[in-house]
């Protein structure tokens, strides 16, 4: 993992720390609609919950096929389904869970979304994929945000993505390992040039 270092919340365990939970909450405040691909435990989802208006609907597998997400040195396993039952209690109009992988979604979830995080298994191909498919749903003017872009596979996706190639303008603000990108329009105006007198 590259973060610094592990946060234990006792609602929300994970490993994003403040500064980089801080970047997230920041790109997506005021904002509507979330997907979040990959929650874990709900330290991210939680912060999305707080600082958007819109739904947040978190797609991650949880137990599915057996995985089970362990916690620290002693290997102990979180129960992610608990956590995220709980999130949903205490945000019961605003949460959506969806226990699935994301491929499984790609051609069930349609709905265009204000944000993207993607947090999941940070592979290459699986990243690729989901930065194809979902970020397409993004509305002009959301963001898309992808944790971990500090790692190879995670920033090698984003670069190598045929959505990029189609918004090539679009650029990535790094804090700690978070990767933040603004949906803007293409810029059609010439920038500035030093005129001569004539």
């Amino acid at each position: 993992m590259s973060k610094e270092i592990k946060y234990f919340d006792p609602r929300n365990p994970g490993w994003m720390n403040d500064t980089e939970l801080g970047a997230i909450k920041d790109a997506a405040r005021g904002k509507g609609e979330v997907l979040e691909i990959g929650c874990y435990c709900g330290r991210t989802t939680r912060a999305l919950c707080e600082v958007t208006h819109g739904i947040v609907v978190a797609i991650d597998p949880l137990h599915r096929n057996g995985w089970m997400p362990r916690w620290s040195d002693d290997n102990a396993i979180l129960d992610s389904h608990a956590y995220m039952g709980n999130l949903v209690k205490e945000f019961p109009h605003k949460l959506v869970v969806i226990p699935a992988f994301a491929q499984e979604m790609f051609r069930l979830f349609r709905r265009e979304v204000d944000v993207l995080m993607i947090d999941s298994s940070h592979a290459y191909q699986d990243t690729k994929n989901e930065i194809e498919v979902f970020a397409l749903l993004v509305r002009n003017g959301g963001v898309i945000i992808l944790d971990d872009y500090d790692l190879d596979p995670v920033n090698t996706a984003w670069r190598d993505s045929d959505y990029l190639k189609k918004k090539p303008w679009l650029v990535v603000e790094q804090v700690k390992s978070i990767g933040i990108i603004k949906l803007v329009p293409e810029t059609t105006t010439a920038p500035p040039t030093t005129a001569t007198p004539v």
